[in-house]
């Protein structure tokens, strides 16, 4: 029973994540938002979603910062043209394959944290900011993870 009790009451499993592939361009702003997040007292885990152009260098830097590292098979965008920024960017799609959380906010590695967001965890998926009536920016965004979903 009391097996039970503590089950029910445990905290749900969740994380903070950001992806980057392609380009070590943006290694220094995923350091900055992995200190800018743990600045605000969060509890939660640092999910950093990497591919191989990644070296162990800075793999290791990210690391110190407060990453927990998973190397992902990046996923092309088949409307985008060789060589551009968003060539890759449904990598992003990686995230649903986080199911060992209940909940991840994703968040670019170009942002930085001024306050404590773990209030958006009680928000259901998927919350984004509307760039205008017809697109959301997904720049910040709250998921529930399903392989499912990411199929």
């Amino acid at each position: 029973m009391e097996q039970n009790v503590r089950s029910k009451t445990r905290a749900k499993h969740e994380a903070y994540a950001t992806v980057l592939h392609s380009s070590e361009s943006y290694v220094c702003g995923a350091i900055t938002l992995a200190q800018s997040l743990l600045k605000t007292g969060t509890k939660r885990d640092l999910i950093l979603l990497i591919d191989s152009s990644i070296s162990v260098r800075k793999r290791r830097a990210l690391e110190g910062a407060g990453w927990q590292i998973r190397t992902i098979t990046r996923i092309r965008n088949p409307r985008a043209e060789n060589g551009t920024y968003n060539e890759y960017n449904y990598s992003k799609f990686r995230l649903w394959q986080l199911t060992d959380y209940e909940k991840i906010i994703f968040i670019d590695s170009d942002i930085i944290v001024l306050r404590n967001l773990d209030i958006l965890f009680n928000f259901p998926q998927m919350s984004a900011t509307g760039n205008d009536q017809s697109i959301f920016n997904s720049g910040i965004m709250v998921i529930e993870p399903s392989n499912c979903t990411f199929r």
